[in-house]
């Protein structure tokens, strides 16, 4: 088998090496992505783009994968449409937003650094985030969808439930 095969198998089965395609697992996980490289990070509700981020990737393997977002990167994040008024306070504005289906897009800018520690599988994420001047700001547990491989990089949807743990 060929590594194109072995890479059709795992598209098929959400980008991972599962039992149906068993004969297809090389010996040596090819990866898609390597370290160094730019990807985009996804997030879709009920078929439309929520969100969008860039990230380096750090590692990519059939267990883990490690994405860096460094300070002041530049993402696009869900607003409220102008056609009708804002909610106030995030957590509305977010649910609404969600419920309606029709936001826009506006720009934000990441106020820290963070490292993202990701099984592919699992419905969670860990980030490990530092401050401008470099010291840590702490762990956060971010409950998610599962990693699904895409062209430009990933997609998993955010559930909106987090953990925060301060050093």
């Amino acid at each position: 088998m060929t590594v194109g095969d072995h890479q059709r198998c795992w598209q098929r089965f959400g980008g991972r090496p599962t039992a149906e395609c068993a004969d297809a697992v090389p010996l040596r996980w090819p990866g898609v992505w390597t370290p160094g490289d730019t990807v985009i990070h996804q997030e879709v509700w009920r078929g439309r783009l929520w969100a969008a981020r860039p990230m380096r990737v750090i590692e990519d393997t059939p267990g883990r994968i490690l994405l860096w977002m460094p300070h002041r990167t530049r993402r696009k994040v869900p607003i409220t449409p102008p056609s009708r008024p804002d909610p106030p306070g995030r957590h509305r504005r977010v649910i609404e937003n969600l419920d309606r289906g029709d936001w826009a897009f506006g720009e934000h800018v990441w106020d820290v650094s963070c490292l993202w520690i990701l099984d592919p599988a699992a419905w969670h994420s860990t980030w490990v985030s530092w401050r401008p001047d470099g010291s840590h700001l702490g762990w956060y547990i971010n409950f998610q969808m599962p990693m699904t491989r895409t062209s430009p990089g990933f997609e998993a949807m955010d559930l909106m439930l987090d953990v925060v743990a301060e050093p």
